[in-house]
């Protein structure tokens, strides 16, 4: 059964959950920062050319330990008392709602592996415009590396028309998100007692919020990366945005979903194209920058996407591949 929710009701359980999101998204349009997707120039080629930019399964991502880290976070946190906390306030708004959003929950959680998609951008500041980030030329592209350099506005994603959520990566330790876990409850018990809660859809909004928890928390390890993800669940909303296809990567066959950067006025789909929200190119260390450069500005014409000379930008880094 499809559970459905006013955009009020879904704020008011993010503002428990995420109370930083917003702030967060302002933040980026203030300080106009811009997302930089890092990746290759053969997938470089596949965007521009089809204007489809792929989600692949959390099974499928360069370190699925990323996922379940989350996942032991919230195992543990089983264990404390602070998830007692919280079942007492969930029951506190019906009866049996803590035993509705943990099933509701689990069974997210046995299927997340199969049926979230993913794809990961990083938070791209103005000093970083004429190199890129070392580090992130070392993980992602091989030889020949490529970053889009997206708009602010490409993380801006929670119509829900597409069928996709945008949402920053925590960076936490496990005694840090456990701290972060009483906060959520702390703010929790204030909206049960001021009676803020539409029983009807909690226990999915919560559960929701769960596994966004899991999808959004990685190793502090990992900080340097300031990622931002666009998670997706098909199975649980079918959206015209979103293009299933069996694709080969790296020798496996799989499903991937592509969001289909173009309008479509018609099916409630604006804001998305491609040729709107792309800035530039930053062409990674690499053999042949000039000629990379020189094909993807010509990719760049084909696809409408509109600037002055610096669409195209060379890395200055002189890293070696060996």
């Amino acid at each position: 059964m499809t559970i459905n929710w006013t955009p009020a009701e879904y704020a008011a359980v993010e503002g428990i959950f995420f109370p930083e999101i917003t702030e967060r998204k302002e933040k980026v349009i203030k300080r106009e920062i811009r997302f930089a997707y890092y990746t290759s120039a053969d997938v470089a080629k596949s965007v521009l050319e089809n204007k489809r930019i792929w989600m692949r399964n959390t099974q499928t991502m360069n370190d699925p330990s990323e996922i379940f880290y989350g996942e032991q976070l919230v195992g543990k946190l089983k264990q404390n008392t602070v998830w007692e906390r919280f079942e007492r306030a969930l029951n506190l708004i019906q009866p049996s709602q803590a035993d509705q959003t943990n099933f509701i929950f689990d069974v997210w959680a046995r299927a997340m592996r199969y049926t979230t998609f993913i794809s990961c951008v990083s938070e791209h500041e103005k000093e970083e415009d004429q190199n890129g980030r070392l580090s992130m030329w070392r993980a992602y592209g091989g030889r020949n590396g490529v970053a889009l350099i997206f708009k602010a506005e490409a993380m801006s994603l929670d119509n829900e028309n597409l069928g996709v959520q945008a949402m920053p990566v925590s960076y936490l330790s496990e005694d840090e998100f456990v701290k972060n876990f009483m906060n959520i409850v702390d703010r929790l018990e204030v909206s049960v007692s001021n009676n803020q809660i539409n029983h009807n859809v909690f226990a999915a909004l919560v559960a929701r919020f769960l596994r966004l928890l899991v999808l959004c928390t990685k190793h502090p390890g990992f900080h340097e990366e300031r990622e931002w993800r666009v998670i997706a669940q098909p199975i649980e909303k079918s959206t015209h945005f979103l293009e299933r296809s069996i694709e080969i990567v790296r020798g496996t066959p799989q499903a991937v979903y592509k969001m289909i950067m173009e309008e479509q006025p018609g099916k409630g789909i604006n804001d998305v194209d491609l040729h709107k929200l792309l800035e530039k190119i930053i062409i990674g260390p690499c053999d042949f920058p000039e000629i990379s450069s020189e094909a993807l500005l010509e990719l760049m014409d084909k696809a409408g996407v509109q600037g002055g000379n610096g669409r195209i930008i060379v890395s200055g880094i002189p890293l070696r591949y060996f």
